[in-house]
């Protein structure tokens, strides 16, 4: 499976939406991968309550916050090489709009769920 395909997204979503629930950890979000081997991506998640309610291909009319990233820094989160808090504090990771919308997602991150989700994700990518 191709990292950031329509296939992807979709079993993202899949996972991501049996997580446990974490009532307040709600954002639309905005995802913009660049230097991809297919140029820049652009998918968006509805998170509510700490579940993935929705996630695609594309650019989303309202999101709250929108993430900014290049191709390398998806596939080490994903690898669990780099935390999302550590990207954006090292730069590597640049937010536009509401940050503070993102803030209640941090600890559904840490879940040894979510990093389950994570692992199973990246266990899916072709080895190339």
């Amino acid at each position: 499976m191709k990292l950031l395909s329509a296939e992807w997204i979709a079993e993202r979503l899949r996972l991501g939406s049996a997580l446990p629930a974490a009532p307040g950890a709600t954002a639309l979000v905005q995802h913009v991968v660049e230097a991809g081997p297919d140029g820049t991506v652009e998918y968006y998640d509805d998170i509510r309550d700490g579940r993935l309610a929705d996630s695609a291909l594309g650019r989303h009319p309202t999101p709250q916050a929108v993430i900014n990233y290049r191709w390398p820094v998806e596939l080490a989160m994903l690898r669990g090489e780099l935390d999302p808090v550590g990207g954006v504090l090292s730069g590597r990771i640049l937010i536009d709009g509401d940050m503070n919308s993102l803030l209640p997602l941090v600890p559904v991150l840490q879940t040894s769920a979510a990093i389950d989700v994570q692992r199973a994700l990246d266990g899916l990518l072709d080895p190339s």
